[in-house]
């Protein structure tokens, strides 16, 4: 294969993989500040990692 066309792969790559990262960031903080002021889902979160947990 072409190196620059390789190159141009890469860089186009990890330019979205930058991007997903980014909005995965966004969707956990968005998730953490819910939790974080809502008593309800911090019990049923609570629930869901200790049923997960109990799991292993």
């Amino acid at each position: 294969m072409d190196v620059a066309l390789s190159q141009s792969l890469d860089i186009n790559g990890r330019g979205k993989f930058d991007e997903a990262i980014s909005a995965l960031q966004s969707d956990i903080s968005t998730i953490a500040a819910c939790l974080s002021t809502d008593p309800h889902l911090q019990i049923e979160y609570s629930k869901l990692i200790k049923k997960k947990v109990d799991g292993l």
